[in-house]
């Protein structure tokens, strides 16, 4: 890999300790003419600007255009901010929830800045991520809606409380928004798809690994080091690792838990089906972050040559643009997960899962009440199995309105 300028600036500076030789190249880069727009650009996109500011401004602010200075330090500031405000309403809703006896464990987010990166002000993030048993996935969903501040962010579709029920046991997460402000709650009882990975976790082994992570006056309790480092590997596989934050994420855990049993992390991952995601992640901190691999590792890496290959496609794609791979699952995503899942039984899953929701995602679409059928004929809800039969004539009247203008 032999990027240009604007990109090795940005990957010298994603990271949190920058060694003396990094830190002569990212002087001698900055001497150099850059297009500011794209580093700026570029970096907003891959949620690295953070640790952009973080580290130019420390070495050699005076090589840098005052007006990108103050843009960077805006958004530093403004990421900060937003950051602190996310996570004191994190606490809050932990805090409900276990007043109503369920137990909700954070990862991502504030408590992965916190863990791996030692600030909260060095990593972009959006929302809040909690996992929560199963058992009490739906109770915890109910809480937050009746008494936690929060509603159910698909209100363009709505359920009978059978539906309901049965849509709640099968799927992994449910959004939620925020009443009064812009803050979304992503509610898990599953770590992954199922369609993607069995990532088989039982939550309560999982809460005998939590560690605790301080941030303020708080104390949350997440991931243990090796459920965190799986985790992250299999969240960059499945979203094709379109991101270099998501890299930052792993590359800066390897650097603050230097104590892994890494035999024992390897045969976990072959019993999950997700070593070659493992694998993956590895290569891909050590090719574009010149992170160190794993010594224990360096077998099963060197003899893996699928996760080279497909370390070499990312690595050389990554910054490409306009970037191929985005959030949905597409054709170009489904290959690249197909090349990742590294047993047979899981790739045959993968697949059979995939066609039936290409052939019945559309007439969901089509066929599922939602709330504009609701606003257009309000019935009791014993009577939800007519919106079945209404939907088609509810869009048949809308399609004769628009023919009539």
């Amino acid at each position: 890999m032999n990027p240009k300028p604007e990109i090795q600036l940005i990957l010298s500076c994603a990271r949190t300790q920058v060694n003396d030789a990094t830190k002569r190249e990212i002087k001698q880069l900055l001497e150099q003419n850059l297009d500011w727009d794209y580093v700026l650009e570029t970096a907003a996109y891959h949620g690295v600007l953070p640790l952009l500011y973080q580290n130019i401004n420390s070495i050699t602010s005076e090589s840098i255009p005052p007006n990108i200075l103050k843009k960077l330090r805006y958004e530093f500031h403004s990421n900060a901010l937003h950051n602190h405000l996310l996570h004191q309403e994190l606490v809050r809703v932990i805090q409900f929830l276990e007043k109503h006896k369920i137990k909700a464990i954070p990862f991502k987010g504030s408590v992965l800045a916190a863990a791996v990166y030692g600030k909260l002000t060095l990593r972009e993030f959006s929302d809040l991520d909690l996992l929560v048993s199963p058992q009490d996935f739906a109770k915890a969903k109910q809480l937050l809606e009746s008494g936690g501040g929060y509603h159910s962010t698909f209100d363009w579709c709505f359920f009978s409380p059978d539906v309901e029920a049965k849509h709640l046991r099968t799927c992994g997460e449910y959004s939620l928004t925020h009443n009064d402000s812009e803050v979304f709650i992503d509610l898990h009882q599953q770590l992954t798809p199922t369609s993607f990975l069995a990532f088989a976790v039982d939550f309560e082994d999982l809460q005998q690994r939590l560690k605790p992570v301080s941030i303020g006056e708080s104390t949350c309790y997440s991931f243990g080091e090796e459920d965190l480092l799986l985790y992250l590997c299999v969240h960059g596989s499945k979203e094709g690792w379109r991101c270099l934050k998501w890299v930052c994420d792993l590359a800066q855990s390897l650097t603050v838990n230097s104590h892994i049993d890494w035999l024992q992390l390897q045969q976990r991952a072959q019993n999950l089906g997700c070593e070659r995601m493992l694998n993956l992640g590895l290569i891909l901190t050590a090719q574009l972050l010149n992170q160190p691999l794993p010594a224990a590792m360096e077998l099963a890496i060197e003899t893996d040559t699928t996760s080279q290959k497909l370390a070499n496609k990312i690595t050389k794609e990554i910054f490409r643009t306009p970037q191929q791979l985005t959030s949905s699952l597409d054709w170009q995503k489904f290959y690249l997960h197909l090349r990742i899942l590294s047993s047979f039984q899981h790739r045959t899953y993968y697949c059979f899962h995939y066609l039936h929701r290409w052939l019945t995602e559309p007439w969901k679409k089509l066929l599922q009440p939602t709330a504009n059928d609701r606003k257009w004929l309000s019935l009791p809800s014993s009577y939800y199995f007519l919106y079945y039969f209404l939907r088609p004539v509810r869009l048949l009247q809308q399609l004769g309105q628009k023919n009539a203008f």
